[in-house]
């Protein structure tokens, strides 16, 4: 929050008036880069990056134990009840990556 507040902030007072209009998608590197340089711009595309990939592990994993819980109920085959010697469901992390790949 404290970051688009900051480029809020920074973009309305800047002397291209930003309109709300101007902001598309990648405007906050936009805005980033006039604020300090190439390395800030860098930054926030990395750090959206990485963000974006940990959202995506968030919920593959949590569609992974619902496929396992839906094998406990008896919904799904046996087989999606197995898990890893670390706790994971194998199958249904498998299931999931299929299931991503395919659409």
């Amino acid at each position: 929050l404290i970051a688009l507040g900051a480029t809020s902030a920074s973009s309305e007072s800047s002397s291209s008036h930003s309109q709300q209009l101007d902001w598309k998608d990648g405007y906050m590197t936009v805005v980033a880069t006039n604020i300090g340089g190439t390395w800030l711009g860098a930054w926030t595309v990395l750090a959206s990056g990485i963000s974006n990939l940990a959202l995506f592990q968030a919920e593959m994993t949590s569609d992974a134990f619902q496929v396992l819980g839906m094998a406990h109920r008896g919904m799904l085959p046996v087989c999606f009840q197995q898990r890893s010697p670390y706790g994971t469901p194998t199958y249904g992390i498998v299931l999931c990556t299929l299931v991503i790949l395919v659409l």
